[in-house]
């Protein structure tokens, strides 16, 4: 009987312990759900001006873009995939939002091109959002790129980057048109 009761004691104080512990779960800020304006599907039409730093070759845009959550709503993996210069592309980016510097985050991986990367940070004024970010090449070169979205809600949004090789002469490199997909 004195093995039962300490067995029931422990089984309620281990449902105590795990409920305050599931009730003390981070949960995403307001900061980290602003990127979920861009969740969904979109169909991205652009260019890769000739002056870019990528490392491409100039030439049209078509991709499909898809944002999703990870698991817990603080990361937003974006899923590209689709043409630039007339080559098939798959690129993987992830957002979030890191609290200590109080600014977002974005980490690039060119898939099929060679294995380009790219990390930065942005910040967000209602439907702006402006990047900033230190890349490489496929090559290994390395480039600074910065960038204005203007998302127009559930329906599309502009992007305008420009890329420097040296931080100081920044040169027109990719400029597009995104709209959401209706489904």
């Amino acid at each position: 009987m004195k093995r039962t009761l300490i067995a029931a004691l422990f089984a309620v104080v281990c449902s105590i312990v795990a409920q305050a512990q599931a009730a003390q779960a981070p949960k995403p800020g307001p900061e980290h759900k602003k990127l979920g304006a861009f969740l969904g599907s979109w169909s991205v039409d652009g260019e890769i001006k000739p002056t870019n730093r990528y490392g491409m070759p100039a030439g049209k845009i078509n991709v499909v873009e898809r944002y999703q959550w990870m698991p817990g709503e603080f990361f937003l993996q974006m899923d590209r995939e689709g043409k630039m210069a007339g080559a098939d592309i798959k690129h993987m980016l992830m957002f979030g939002y890191d609290a200590g510097a109080k600014k977002h985050t974005i980490a690039w991986f060119g898939l099929t091109d060679g294995g380009g990367s790219m990390f930065g940070t942005g910040t967000n004024n209602g439907n702006t959002w402006m990047w900033s970010d230190n890349g490489h090449t496929a090559e290994g070169k390395p480039f600074q790129e910065r960038c204005t979205i203007t998302l127009v809600p559930n329906t599309s949004y502009t992007v305008k980057c420009d890329t420097s090789a040296d931080g100081k002469t920044w040169l027109p490199a990719f400029e597009a048109k995104a709209t959401k997909s209706k489904s």
